[in-house]
């Protein structure tokens, strides 16, 4: 009866981990969206561009101040 209960609580935490690595690592992965801009200084030239103009969140509103 022992053996049964640990064999069962050990395929309910793998369950558990396989549904956790197949349905919300790849969600956290896909919310992890990227964006660069990159203007010359002196021209006000864009030397590159890659999704500027999605609305994101910035990663820390200290790199704001």
């Amino acid at each position: 009866m022992q053996v049964r209960r640990i064999s069962q609580a050990r395929w309910a935490l793998y369950a558990f981990t396989l549904a956790w690595l197949l349905l919300v690592l790849p969600l956290s992965v896909i919310a992890a969206p990227y964006a660069a801009h990159v203007i010359d200084a002196r021209t006000g030239e864009v030397l590159h561009s890659q999704n500027a103009d999605t609305p994101l969140h910035p990663a820390s509103l200290t790199k704001m101040m």
